[in-house]
């Protein structure tokens, strides 16, 4: 929820007034920007990542399994 950039107070977006300070709250930051693009970006590397390792290690543990017998 976007917080009034004068007092702080959550307010409702299309409200354009802060019910509790009474200051507009239209056309100014609100300091609701989302979720950074790069985060899913990173994440979804990192998960590949640990797929990738695990991947590896259970296969490299039926290659290991296959020479013992």
């Amino acid at each position: 929820m976007p917080r009034c950039p004068h007092c702080g107070e959550i307010y409702r977006k299309g409200q354009e007034k802060c019910y509790a300070c009474g200051q507009p709250v239209t056309g100014r930051g609100s300091g609701e920007g989302g979720i950074n693009p790069l985060i899913y970006i990173i994440g979804g590397g990192v998960v590949g990542i640990v797929l990738l390792g695990f991947i590896l290690a259970t296969g490299n543990r039926a290659a290991v399994a296959r020479e013992e017998r």
